[in-house]
């Protein structure tokens, strides 16, 4: 009886101890976006603009190309981890390899499952906007966001509260260094619905709440507006109106979400 008494309150204890290690987590992303979103700031405060998605290199693609992770570097109190790098080259030359592989832990969410031989990826995506397509589009296009691959964005009208700036995602991840889809990428209307399980465009490996090792809610994923204020957005959460956050310019009147 003793031991099927403590077996009881063993199994009772379960949903407790991972919905602590869920609100860990998503504290500790809550302050890594956080941080991402300050150096941003001071980026835009020092050049007038917020970086391009990627460093510009004549006749690389964007995929071959350093990220806007390695420009914001001096902001996040690593400049001389920015002095390593090569802007001239490829990310994946054999200087600039060699400091991708370098663990920044301010990139990755501490529940990502490939901590150890991954260190170097980022589960933080910087917001291109509307469609596969939204990093190459221009910056007066009504469904550009934040980031694109060849544009720096200067000016917000759609304002800096209603509009999504980087965003937690689990899949299709890249070292933090490398430009592209793994650093910068749309809200492909193709793929919905947009959050929620890891396997989503924007989801995360946070433990969601359970019940009796069934999910209740699933995971929520964490974002930080322009403003720099960070936000929770949950599946629950209509997909148009993260389509309506993840532009700049597009002129709608956000919905109390």
């Amino acid at each position: 009886l003793v031991v099927i008494a403590i077996i009881a309150i063993l199994i009772g204890l379960l949903p407790n101890v991972r919905r602590v290690r869920s609100t860990s987590a998503q504290a500790h992303c809550e302050n890594n976006l956080r941080q991402i979103g300050m150096g941003l700031q001071g980026y835009y405060d020092t050049q007038g603009a917020y970086p391009s998605g990627t460093i510009s290199l004549v006749g690389a693609s964007a995929e071959n190309r350093l990220s806007w992770y390695v420009t914001c570097l001096p902001f996040l109190e690593k400049t001389p981890l920015m002095s390593k790098f090569d802007h001239n080259s490829a990310w994946d030359s054999e200087k600039n390899a060699s400091v991708s592989n370098e663990a920044f832990r301010l990139f990755s969410c501490p529940t990502w499952p490939y901590q150890v031989g991954q260190r170097h990826f980022t589960n933080y995506i910087g917001i291109a906007g509307v469609g596969s397509d939204a990093a190459a589009l221009p910056s007066t296009h009504k469904l550009a966001g934040m980031f694109g691959y060849d544009r720096a964005t200067k000016d917000i009208p759609d304002g800096m509260a209603n509009t999504l700036m980087v965003m937690e995602s689990a899949i299709e991840l890249s070292p933090w260094s490398r430009g592209g889809p793994g650093t910068v990428r749309g809200f492909d209307p193709d793929r919905q619905p947009y959050v929620g399980a890891p396997d989503r465009l924007f989801g995360s490996h946070h433990v969601p709440d359970r019940r009796w090792f069934r999910s209740k809610y699933p995971p929520p994923s964490m974002a930080v507006m322009a403003d720099g204020s960070v936000r929770t957005i949950r599946e629950s959460t209509d997909p148009a109106i993260l389509e309506q956050l993840a532009t700049i310019n597009g002129g709608e009147k956000v919905a109390d979400w």
